[in-house]
């Protein structure tokens, strides 16, 4: 009867020894593999965000330079719109080279100075001055002469007067309705004439922002 019992307690912990082990070791083994295929999947789920990541940024660099184009083209419009607008004040200008002059009017038929330039600022730019030399020298922004630029007004003072205003058509002329001198109406004269040139005291421009 003990051999008996030896047996069965022999055989119980070998099944024990070599049995359970297995199971746990299977187990184990399961649980192994499965954190794998966990880690494998979230591996791939990085790959996928990361790829989809890298699309996001490729398209938000694609916006950037699509945005930036248009800045740069809302920048050089206004620049191009300065430039044509000065040319056409400068044409419109010409037109009427040799119209006599007139106090107080400012049409084809005849000008004063700053009626003048105000009817073709508003004729060739739609731009509405005031109606003489003094208050168009206070409006604008002022300007040296030296950086005034074509279509830009040039304002002129007698004793420190202003008393006369022209446009300036490039950097050595202006046009203007004269009153006085060996030729009057509107005349274009050099910024070294011997009576204009030493009169001058600056320019206003009506084309630029403020500041």
């Amino acid at each position: 009867m003990n051999t008996k019992k030896s047996l069965c307690v022999t055989w119980l912990v070998c099944w024990f020894i070599l049995i359970v082990p297995s199971v746990f070791a299977n187990d184990s083994l399961k649980a192994i593999d499965d954190s794998f295929r966990a880690i494998d999947d979230s591996l791939t789920t990085i790959d996928e965000l990361s790829k989809a990541l890298n699309d996001d940024l490729e398209a938000l660099d694609q916006r950037l330079k699509a945005l930036n184009d248009e800045l740069k083209a809302r920048n050089e419009r206004p620049q191009a719109m300065d430039e044509r607008l000065r040319q056409a004040i400068i044409e419109t200008a010409k037109q009427y080279q040799g119209v006599s002059y007139r106090y107080g009017a400012e049409s084809p038929k005849g000008f004063d100075c700053s009626g003048f330039v105000r009817y073709v600022y508003r004729t060739a730019a739609g731009i509405e001055l005031p109606r003489t030399s003094k208050t168009i020298n206070a409006a604008g922004q002022s300007v040296g002469i030296t950086e005034a630029k074509e279509g830009d007004v040039v304002v002129f003072a007698s004793q420190g007067v202003v008393n006369h205003v022209a446009i300036l058509l490039d950097e050595d002329s202006v046009i203007h309705a004269v009153s006085l001198g060996p030729k009057t109406g509107v005349i274009i004269s050099s910024l070294e004439d011997r009576y204009f040139g030493p009169r001058i005291i600056g320019a206003r421009s009506f084309l630029q922002p403020l500041e």
